[in-house]
């Protein structure tokens, strides 16, 4: 049965409104009828869009999984379908997962296969873990499928907070110094000048002059400076959202040094789990590799996985191409080799993912390690510059002062 929202007028002419639990619509609606209520409107969850969904807060990866994880936990136990949902829908304190629990509970209630009731929330449940459920209903083992769906979101979601922990402290330190230059320039540096200014004595050097001059520049001219700046970065983002202008970016981002290893490590990682995951959970390889080129986020690498596709169709490995691209390392090639000699190829996926998260930690340490100092020399050194063009003509002016003060008291004795 499904639950049914309607609002209505009484006998006695007062609005009201409720729920009711009937088979279809139809149903709903006589049910309703029946009590003397003349109904105003009435919602059909089979019917209800999810509009909603697109301004509603995004599921996080962690609230996905520990659903995913006490799903299966409930249906392992022996716990139908319907009755899991209903404890997940009283546990769930997310106000987006709540509310998609509530309408995939009601669908399979009315007949609906559990996927087909997921796929009604792609911003929640994306193609990988639709298709696992799918190919877990068909094979009667979709507790095992979720075990193995709460694992391989866990992967994730570790991976995820090792880049997002890592690129944090960077980040702040780059803004930090930014704003702190800009500061420099429109705040102390003017200030500064009117000394200068007072003491026309002595000739500034060249490099304080370029200075005074360009924090006039860019006090003069913010306005159209802020404007050409942002069109750049908007005309950057309108480029790279392009398809030429994706697959240019994507082909260079992996031949960037530092950032292309990293880039490289966290798909070939994802490419290898998602994979492994899928064939795991029963899916055929040839639809397990149409999903699994979204998750790389690189046309250049989504390329080579659909050459593959193709070519697995006409009887090929899936080694051979990614050997022949050039693209994938030598290790992760062979070992796939030899998972398709042995009949192993989910467990070597595995044992890739696994590597290649090692890969990404020592990627991410190194990058860091090389950021850091390279930022500190790069702002520390811009600030050094602006301090030394001020702070050495003053020293200059006021040497010179206290030099002209001691020899007219010197003149004075005499």
């Amino acid at each position: 049965m499904a639950v049914y929202e309607f609002k209505g007028v009484n006998q006695k002419g007062q609005n009201v409104s409720g729920r009711v639990e009937a088979d279809n619509v139809t149903s709903a609606r006589n049910q309703i009828k029946n009590n003397g209520i003349y109904i105003v409107s009435i919602k059909d969850p089979s019917q209800q869009n999810n509009i909603q969904f697109l301004f509603s807060k995004k599921v996080d990866i962690k609230t996905l999984n520990l659903m995913t994880h006490n799903l299966a936990t409930m249906l392992k136990s022996g716990v139908p379908l319907v009755d899991a949902y209903d404890t997940l829908i009283k546990q769930s304190t997310h106000p987006t997962m709540k509310e998609a629990l509530v309408q995939i509970r009601n669908s399979i209630n009315e007949g609906k296969s559990m996927h087909r009731a997921l796929a009604m929330f792609p911003k929640i449940f994306n193609k990988t873990y639709i298709s696992m459920c799918e190919a877990g209903e068909l094979s009667g083992t979709l507790d095992i499928v979720l075990k193995r769906l709460a694992q391989f979101t866990e992967a994730q979601s570790r991976l995820q907070d090792k880049v997002r922990s890592a690129l944090i402290y960077p980040s702040l330190m780059a803004v930090f110094a930014f704003f702190m230059i800009i500061f420099l320039l429109v705040y102390v540096v003017p200030k500064v000048r009117v000394l200068f200014e007072e003491n026309t004595e002595n000739t500034l050097p060249w490099y304080s002059v370029m200075l005074l001059d360009f924090s006039d520049y860019l006090i003069a001219n913010w306005m159209p400076l802020t404007l050409f700046l942002t069109l750049i970065i908007f005309g950057f983002w309108r480029w790279k959202k392009s398809a030429s202008g994706q697959k240019t970016w994507d082909h260079i981002s992996l031949k960037l040094p530092v950032f292309g290893q990293l880039i490289r490590s966290v798909a070939i990682s994802r490419f290898a789990r998602t994979l492994s995951t899928l064939l795991r959970g029963g899916v055929p390889v040839m639809d397990a590799l149409e999903i699994v080129k979204n998750v790389v986020n690189n046309q250049k690498l989504q390329q080579i996985i659909n050459e593959a596709r193709d070519l697995i169709s006409r009887g090929e490995s899936l080694s051979t191409p990614l050997i022949h691209s050039g693209e994938f390392p030598p290790m992760v090639t062979q070992m796939i080799r030899v998972g398709e000699k042995t009949g192993h190829l989910e467990e070597m996926l595995s044992q890739i993912s696994d590597t290649y998260d090692n890969q990404v930690r020592t990627d991410l340490e190194t990058m860091t390690a090389l950021l850091e100092p390279a930022m500190l020399i790069l702002m520390g050194g811009v600030i050094a510059f602006i301090v030394f063009s001020t702070i050495i003509p003053l020293l200059q002016i006021y040497n010179l002062e206290g030099l002209t003060g001691y020899m007219s008291s010197m003149s004075w004795i005499v």
